[in-house]
């Protein structure tokens, strides 16, 4: 098994981010949604729109879904990562979604400035 070698801490974001939802998420203006926001399901589109966002801050997958329409972002996560070294980091949190459901263990990934590294673990 692989693991990431983070240059900075996972816990390193200023804001507390536990009680976010789909609605709340900071620094998504309406305008950034709209930029943001995909009309087609193409890979290339979707690492676009990822990269977009999260260069605009911490997002969590119920927003990706939500807000933007990327409803796998794991998958387009990884393949940022190891495809194009973008050090996408994640921290689990608690998260609503658009209905008030409380949804635990929730992906909030934010972009680090260095490149993705894997090491053997």
């Amino acid at each position: 098994m692989k693991k990431a070698t983070p240059k900075s801490s996972p816990n390193h974001l200023a804001e507390d981010y536990s009680n976010l939802s789909a609605a709340n998420d900071p620094g998504f203006s309406p305008e950034d949604i709209s930029n943001f926001k995909i009309n087609t399901t193409d890979n290339r589109t979707q690492h676009l729109a990822l990269l977009g966002v999260l260069k605009k801050g911490p997002c969590h997958t119920i927003a990706f879904r939500e807000l933007f329409g990327i409803y796998a972002p794991a998958p387009r996560i990884y393949e940022l990562r190891h495809d194009f070294n973008y050090n996408i980091q994640k921290r689990l949190i608690t998260a609503s979604d658009s209905t008030g459901v409380k949804h635990r263990r929730v992906a909030l990934y934010y972009l680090l400035p260095d490149q993705w590294q894997e090491v053997a673990a």
